[in-house]
Order: structure tokens, then sequence, then C-alpha cells
């Protein structure tokens, strides 16, 4: 007897389980603004293509979120590799705090995010079925920049290849998407803030460190303070990487003034991105017409903090 009524109530329970199941995450699919990033994708028809995942597919993607497919972790959440059953490879953001009252600010993001369609923009996804919306992207298996500078030692064209396809890539987003992307906290700074911020790719592709470092003296532990420093002491050769002093020419030192354009404090006083961007094509045309042969550095110069 006691045997069939725990028999029933087990039958009980698992008929009940995946209801309850599916009622969560219909909860959370409406919380994280699922209605709403349906609707406002629907008015741009074929022009936005975004798949919104389920949390199965995710789950089983990163075989229950594994430890053993983690990529990155920060202080706001861990990135996972996955693998879809349509075998593509995606990285998966899943964020440790909820903050439910950022949810039409975050609609509003994926929505701005999903409208990009360029070469040098990773495609976003999304699922809305967990408590905390997970983002899923393209999976970029090349390394860091920082990866990149210190193991292969990064030639002059090479940098300048990825500062251009930055650049643009930037620009886009500002002013040139299509379909265009319209923000909603838009200001007379936006585009100009992006500018000051592509000054650390510009100073970590010229000095082969990165933004911040603290096995180096405090004063020079913000790579971008400690840049204008230097430029402003005429001493911006102690901390340029060694890879771009022996291929040193005309390119060099206009970039280097480009990134010190890029670091004015005034917003008015930086170019924009378009600028920024044009500026770097034209330097890496100018590079491939009249390449110039690598000298030989007689010292090695290169800064006494070149892991950083």
């Amino acid at each position: 007897m006691l045997l069939v009524l725990v028999l029933t109530i087990s039958r009980i329970y698992r008929g009940l389980w995946p209801k309850e199941l599916i009622k969560q995450r219909e909860k959370f699919f409406l919380q994280n603004g699922g209605i709403i990033l349906q609707q406002q994708l629907s008015k741009f028809n074929e022009a936005v293509s975004v798949k919104i995942h389920t949390s199965e597919e995710l789950s089983k993607a990163t075989n229950n979120f594994n430890e053993s497919n983690t990529v990155g972790q920060g202080d706001h959440g861990t990135v996972y590799k996955g693998i879809l059953c349509d075998n593509r490879v995606v990285a998966i953001k899943k964020s440790m705090i909820a903050d439910h009252s950022q949810v039409e600010q975050f609609t509003n993001e994926v929505i701005v995010l999903s409208q990009v369609n360029h070469r040098n923009v990773v495609k976003l996804f999304r699922c809305l079925e967990t408590e905390v919306p997970l983002l899923v992207y393209k999976f970029i298996a090349n390394g860091t920049l920082y990866e990149h500078l210190q193991s292969s030692g990064l030639g002059q064209e090479c940098r300048l290849r990825i500062t251009a396809e930055t650049a643009r890539a930037l620009s886009y987003s500002n002013s040139a998407a299509y379909p265009p992307i319209i923000h909603r906290d838009v200001n007379q700074l936006t585009e100009k803030s992006d500018v000051y911020s592509f000054r650390v790719v510009l100073a970590e592709l010229l000095t082969g460190r990165k933004a911040l470092c603290f096995q180096v003296p405090e004063e020079e532990r913000n790579l971008a303070m400690h840049y204008v420093f230097t430029l402003k002491k005429d001493q911006l050769f102690r901390i340029i990487d060694h890879h771009v002093l022996v291929e040193g020419n005309t390119t060099q030192i206009q970039v280097a003034m480009l990134a010190n354009r890029c670091l004015r404090v005034k917003g008015k006083e930086r170019p924009s991105m378009k600028e920024v961007a044009t500026v770097l094509e034209g330097l890496r045309a100018m590079l491939s017409i009249c390449p110039v042969s690598p000298q030989e550095s007689s010292e090695g110069s290169s800064s006494d903090y070149g892991s950083c």
C-alpha cells in the first residue's frame, strides 16, 4: 500500500514539474521583456534576424554550464563556450546579478545590437527564459589583443590593420549602420566618448602594454595617462614597443599623434570616429604603397616593462 502511494505521488509530481517549469520560464520571458523585444524586432521585418534561444538549448550546448567550458570570468558574470544543435560555436554570457529595474534599457540595447550587420562586429543573440537573461554571441577564437602582442610580436602593418578595422566598426555603429541604429540616450558626447575609449586600443598597439598594469611604478599603471605624459615630455619613444620601433617611419608618428588627439579631455577637441577611421585607412594605404624595410635596432629599444 505504501509503495503504491509513493509511486502515485511520484507520478503526480513528475506530471506537475514540467508545468511548473513552463510557468517559470514564461514568467522570466515576460519579466525580461520578451514580448517587448519580439514586438520591436517585428517592426524591422526581415531586416533584423535575431534568434531567441531556449534555456534547454544553451544548457545542452554548454554541458549544463560545465566549468570546463568557461572561457572568461569577470565581476558581473561568466562566459562559456557552447556548441548549438546546428554545430554553431557560440559564447554565452551568464550574468550573476539580476537588476529587473533595467529590463527596458537592456531590451533596447539588445534591439540596437541585433540590427548591427558588420564584418568587424560580433553578432548578438539572446535567451530570456532564465532569471537573468543570457547573452549569446558568435564565438571568436582568435584570442585577445594583448595575447597576440606578447606572443607573436605583431608588425606595424598588422597593428595598423587592427586599429583601422576597429575604428571602421565603431564608425559604422555610430553613423553608418543599416538599418539605422537609434540610441535612446544619445547626447552630444556619445560618439566622442567612443573615440576616447578607442584611444586605449591605439595606445596598446603602439606600446604593447595593457591598459592597466600593476607590475610597474604607480605613475605608469594607467596607460592612457602615462601615454599623454610621455608625449608631452617628448619621451614617447621610451614606451613604444620594440617591434614598432624597428619599423619606425612617419606612419608611426602619425598614429601616435592621432592617439593623442583621441585622448583630449574635452569631447569637442577629439576627432569623430569617422575621421579616425578615415585617417587610419589612409595611413594603411600609404604603408602598402611605400613599405618600409625593417631596420635593425642596435639596442633593442623595448620598454623596461615589456610584459605589461
